[in-house]
C-alpha cells in the first residue's frame, strides 16, 4: 500500500509531517498561552478572595465593635430606667408619707379646735352663771338695804 512512488511519495511525507509541526507548535504555543491565562485568572482568583475575606473580617470587626456599643448603650439605658422608676416610687412613697402626714396634723389641729370651741363655750356658759349669780346676789343686797 504505502511504497508508492518513491520520491514523490517521501515529498508528501514530508510535507506531511511539516504540517503536523505547525500544528503541534500551534498547539504548543495555543496551550502555554492557555496555561498562562489561567495562571493569571487563578493569580487574579486568589487575589480577590484574600481581599474579599480581608474585607469580610474587617466588616465582621466593625458588626462586633457596634455589637458591644449597642449592648452597652441598652445596658446604660435600662440602668437609668431602673433607677427613675426607683426615685418614682420613692417620691410617690414620700408623697404619700407626707399627705398622711398632713391628714394627722389636720384631724389633730380639728380636734384642737373643736376643744377650744368647747372650752369657750363652756367658759361662757360659766359666765352666765356668774353673772346670774352676781345679778342674784346684787338684788339681794338691794332688798336688803332698802
Amino acid at each position: 500500500g504505502i511504497q508508492g512512488g518513491g520520491a514523490e511519495g517521501g515529498a508528501l511525507a514530508e510535507g506531511r509531517a511539516e504540517v503536523l509541526m505547525c500544528q503541534v507548535e500551534t498547539l504548543t504555543r495555543t496551550i502555554s498561552t492557555l496555561s498562562e491565562e489561567r495562571s493569571k485568572l487563578e493569580t487574579n482568583y486568589q487575589k480577590d478572595k484574600k481581599a474579599l475575606l480581608s474585607q469580610q473580617e474587617a466588616l465582621t470587626r466593625q458588626l462586633q465593635t457596634e455589637k458591644e456599643r449597642w449592648d452597652a448603650e441598652t445596658a446604660k439605658l435600662q440602668k437609668q430606667i431602673e433607677e427613675t422608676q426607683l426615685h418614682l416610687t420613692q417620691e410617690k412613697r414620700c408623697r404619700e408619707e407626707d399627705q398622711a402626714h398632713h391628714v394627722a396634723m389636720l384631724r389633730e389641729l380639728q380636734e384642737l379646735l373643736v376643744g377650744e370651741r368647747e372650752g369657750k363655750a363652756h367658759l361662757g356658759a360659766r359666765l352666765m352663771e356668774a353673772e346670774s349669780a352676781l345679778s342674784k346676789l346684787h338684788a339681794q343686797v338691794s332688798e336688803g338695804s332698802s
